[in-house]
């Protein structure tokens, strides 16, 4: 089985998620029940979605799948942002967790691109 609590973008991830378990606390009730509990849903697939593709030996597709669910987060976010469920600090502090899991998550794209590509050279 392969580790994965030592990657960055798992910590962060799983910090993110956390937080926002934290933030939906102070959500109004309107918005905790709703995009609240979606935008700490999709953080917590987040997580699990890359455990599951540390351990896969096609791990593109569960990366694709890591990236729609940051998309997600963003709208969720933006949403509980305009409908002043959060304040702009803390839509601030979110939004660059989310920026710097984004950039984990394309540099991991890239290197696991980089590994096939040369995999199939040396096959050939």
């Amino acid at each position: 089985m392969a580790r994965y609590s030592h990657l960055p973008i798992y910590k962060l991830s799983y910090s993110l998620a956390r937080d926002i378990f934290s933030l939906q606390e102070k959500l109004p009730k309107n918005l905790k029940h709703t995009l609240g509990q979606k935008l700490f849903d999709t953080c917590v697939s987040c997580v699990d979605n890359i455990i599951i593709a540390n351990s896969a030996e096609e791990k593109l597709p569960h990366l694709k799948s890591i990236g729609l669910l940051i998309e997600r987060s963003w709208t969720f976010l933006r949403m509980l942002y305009d409908f002043k469920g959060i304040t702009q600090g803390e839509f601030k502090g979110v939004s660059e967790r989310l920026n710097e899991i984004t950039k984990q998550l394309l540099a991991w794209m890239k290197w696991e691109k980089e590994r096939l590509r040369r995999e199939k050279t040396e096959n050939k």
